[in-house]
């Protein structure tokens, strides 16, 4: 029961987060907010049955004259030791168009998800591939990707890198001044998104975005991963 308890904490954290994302009222969509009342409830002693599942839908921002699709999220009470459930929809997609979107979106969760809070994650790449896969030719440009990070995958060496870096938490000022300054040194661009939980998306050489790991991760900032 305890460990239901960690998890809902854990979820209305991230829930908050991806409020502040989302700001505008019809961005971020609760099924039923009254869902909300019941976790804290449940959380502080009040509640004794378990609530129900958390789930709210996410509408991403146009592209132009391309309307975003909606992300449709619901979280297990064992989410984020288990998967969340999350698909992508969209009326100006094609079915096909879709279920290519969502199953590339499963594989990745399960590449990132398992045992760390990581709808953040998710909806960004969403942000960044849905038009790929909406497009005319999106389904031959993500192709080209998956064949590119398949056969890359093992290189010792790759020219250029990502990195989405996830912590429990980014709020010490020390941090948020290291974590700029040390980009700059390595010549390396991104986003920071700080709060509890935080995450860090940075570009560049691999070998400069590796060592900006190092310099983040040592000596001692817990509760960090790192996803390339």
């Amino acid at each position: 029961m305890e460990t239901v308890k960690e998890n809902l904490k854990g979820q209305l954290t991230e829930v908050e987060m991806l409020q502040s994302m989302f700001p505008l009222e019809h961005e971020f969509l609760f099924d039923d907010s009254s869902c909300l009342e019941e976790v804290q409830h449940f959380i502080s002693g009040k509640r004794k049955a378990p609530p129900r599942q958390i789930s709210f839908t996410i509408q991403i921002p146009p592209n132009g004259s391309q309307k975003g699709p909606s992300i449709c999220c619901s979280l297990p009470h064992d989410y984020p030791m288990g998967l969340p459930s999350v698909f992508v929809r969209s009326p100006d997609a094609s079915r096909e168009q879709q279920k290519a979107l969502n199953n590339g979106l499963q594989k990745h969760m399960e590449s990132v998800c398992p045992g760390d809070l990581c709808l953040s994650v998710v909806v960004m790449w969403v942000q960044e591939f849905w038009i790929k896969y909406f497009s005319r030719t999106g389904e031959q440009d993500v192709l080209l990707h998956t064949d590119i990070s398949s056969s890359t995958k093992h290189a010792k060496y790759t020219a250029l890198a990502r990195l989405w870096i996830y912590s429990h938490h980014i709020y010490r000022k020390e941090l948020l001044k290291k974590i700029p300054k040390s980009a700059e040194e390595l010549d390396i661009t991104g986003f920071i998104l700080p709060g509890k939980p935080g995450i860090l998306c940075v570009e560049g050489f691999k070998e400069n975005c590796d060592e900006y790991w190092q310099r983040l991760k040592y000596p001692n900032w817990k509760h960090i991963s790192c996803k390339h």
